[in-house]
């Protein structure tokens, strides 16, 4: 695994987003490309990836997830112990498209040495929190690779129940994935960002309700229903 000076992760260089017991979750920027390196190029972290990231594909995650907070508001968050200010991982939600419909999707991903001391269950419910009540999103699902044992227990933690399996085909490769799904108990949540008064026709997307594919796509192969 390629190696990069270690960056100091109490720099204030991103938007805080939301706070945990344990955690504190910002928004990244191209300072962090250390920390990210440390996470994509690591072959057991990206083992659900089945490949590591180079240099330039790090930049690139990292300017994807800040086009995202532009146009969605939300991605990708680096995770940073509030006493230590350690960097844990990175966790967030993400606008996730299956069979033509955009999906708010949870996602986590930690650095090796912080596995199992729960702190993507604590980060992922920091995060359907954050959907919940921020977004306004009625129901957020996540993609888990079915040998990905560790990703699976987390949703189950979460409390999200199974929706299906489909195809998810990533770089040219058909991957399949489980579909887990969360929903909010509160149908009116409260506190809306105020950037989200006007929401975008993206987000938007995402809060209307989605009825039940018909067919399937040679594409994603889906077999799941969310409604």
């Amino acid at each position: 695994m390629k190696t990069h000076p270690e960056i100091s992760p109490s720099v204030p260089c991103g938007r805080i987003i939301t706070k945990s017991p344990r955690l504190i979750l910002r928004e990244m920027t191209r300072k962090d490309f250390p920390l990210l390196c440390a996470m994509l190029q690591d072959p057991e972290v990206m083992d659900a990836w089945e490949r590591t990231f180079s240099d330039n594909e790090v930049r690139e995650w990292i300017d994807r997830n800040r086009i995202r907070y532009r146009d969605f508001g939300f991605g990708y968050w680096l995770a940073f112990d509030r006493t230590t200010g350690e960097n844990i991982g990175q966790l967030g939600i993400l606008p996730e498209e299956i069979e033509g419909k955009v999906h708010a999707g949870i996602g986590w991903m930690l650095q090796r040495k912080q596995w199992g001391k729960g702190y993507a269950a604590e980060g992922g419910k920091a995060c359907l929190e954050y959907a919940f009540r921020e977004l306004r999103v009625p129901r957020v699902i996540a993609e888990i690779r079915p040998s990905n044992h560790r990703s699976i227990r987390v949703a189950e933690r979460l409390g999200m129940e199974p929706a299906g399996v489909y195809d998810k085909v990533v770089d040219g490769k058909i991957m399949p994935h489980r579909i887990y799904c969360a929903r909010t108990e509160d149908p009116t949540p409260i506190s809306p960002d105020s950037r989200l008064e006007e929401p975008s026709a993206e987000l938007e997307a995402l809060r209307t309700p989605i009825p039940q594919p018909q067919g399937t796509s040679p594409r994603h192969a889906l077999r799941f229903r969310i409604s």
